[in-house]
């Protein structure tokens, strides 16, 4: 993977923070986020879109959790990629579900 991203010219600083993502520890999705979330510094935002979205959520029948904040709080932080964010994402509901 690494020759490849080398390949590519992918810059020293996108390299890691690839390799961060992808081997963050944590056994759950909701783990690794809150510890990327630690890794990186990133504070919940709790502003009126935040709460503006999750009133729309609610309104439509789907509850948010604090998993699913962080992850957009991540993406919103260039952390995560969308791809990344939507692999989370489905992790996390996935993992709620059973």
């Amino acid at each position: 993977m690494m020759e490849r991203w080398i390949d590519e010219e992918v810059p020293q600083d996108e390299c890691a923070r690839r390799l961060i993502v992808r081997h963050i520890g944590g056994e759950t999705a909701a783990e690794r986020v809150e510890n990327l979330r630690r890794y990186y510094k990133i504070k919940r935002s709790d502003g009126y879109p935040e709460q503006l979205a999750d009133a729309l959520n609610r309104i439509e029948g789907i509850e948010g959790d604090e998993t699913l904040s962080l992850i957009a709080d991540l993406m919103r932080e260039s952390v995560l990629t969308p791809n990344e964010a939507n692999a989370f994402t489905l992790s996390h509901i996935r993992e709620k579900s059973r």
